[in-house]
């Protein structure tokens, strides 16, 4: 009967590890001839240390990670050239403060894990804040970005539609107020904002009172400068 497949496979694998029990023992057989038994002792301890030097290493590298810190703020925006930064990280670690990219100052986090950069200078427009933890010459990545963005000028505001000292008939009861000014602006007229599109564009409709009504209209951008215009218009109802 032919033998199974299985069976040619059990016996190939069985001559298999015979070949390499006996090549085995020939490099043995040779170590001993070459260096004798202290030689072959002193090869085994090296590659045992060569082993705990890697294990070594990995755990040095594994000791050696750093989170990055958390930058913290409330606003995204501001009027003011200098601001201050807090955050968070490893503590008496030193943290390195950057803006769009530039490094900007270091200073030692505090036992507590804060820390809080003074006097802050950005640049016009958006600001990109991050910043890096060193400790024990290792590195953390950079921290999420900060975004804030340094708003001095004052928004646009042209009125188009009604003009100072207009008059309206009897017979119109309102009137719509529309005007222009800077993207994400707000607009209010009187107190009560206007709609504005995504490129500044205005709109309020305003019901009209019997006699001189005074109109005030103030945008504000997003860090608080603002802009305002009053005009009267009146109506003979």
């Amino acid at each position: 009967m032919q033998p199974s497949r299985l069976s040619r496979f059990q016996e190939k694998k069985t001559k298999t590890m015979l070949y390499i029990r006996l090549g085995a023992s020939l490099v043995i057989i040779f170590l001993l001839v070459k260096f004798g038994i202290p030689g072959l002792v002193s090869l085994s301890l090296w590659m045992g240390g060569l082993h705990k030097d890697t294990t070594t290493t990995t755990k040095q590298q594994q000791q050696q990670f750093i989170a990055p810190p958390l930058l913290t703020q409330t606003f995204t925006a501001t009027n003011s050239a200098t601001i201050s930064i807090s955050g968070t990280g490893t503590a008496n670690a030193t943290v390195k403060l950057y803006n769009n990219g530039n490094y900007l100052d270091s200073m030692t986090i505090g036992s507590d894990g804060n820390f809080t950069f003074d006097q802050v200078t950005l640049t016009d427009g958006q600001n990109s804040l991050q910043a890096k933890v060193t400790q024990n010459n290792a590195e953390s990545d950079f921290s999420d970005p900060l975004t804030i963005a340094y708003l001095h000028a004052q928004p646009k505001l042209d009125i188009s539609s009604p003009h100072d000292g207009d008059q309206f008939d009897k017979n119109t009861t309102s009137t719509t107020i529309t005007g222009a000014t800077d993207p994400n602006v707000t607009v209010t007229i009187n107190g009560y904002r206007a709609i504005v599109d995504t490129t500044g564009n205005f709109s309020y409709s305003y019901q009209l009172k019997s006699g001189d009504n005074p109109l005030k209209i103030i945008a504000t951008d997003a860090a608080g400068n603002t802009t305002e215009k009053d005009l009267t218009i009146k109506s003979n109802q």
